[in-house]
């Protein structure tokens, strides 16, 4: 049997990366007065490297 330790097998890689992530924008104003309206707004996934969609 092996008399040294077991040499390392794996480790991290792309540490300095970040994920993309979500990037979501303010709710509108509600587009009806009373009764049933909506509201929308952004939601995009960015990559926070190069603000890519």
């Amino acid at each position: 049997m092996c008399q040294e330790a077991k040499p390392i097998f794996m480790r991290a890689c792309n540490l300095d990366k970040e994920c993309p992530d979500w990037v979501i924008g303010e709710w509108s104003e509600c587009d009806s007065p009373c009764g049933s309206g909506n509201q929308t707004r952004t939601v995009e996934c960015r990559s926070k490297e190069n603000d890519e969609v």
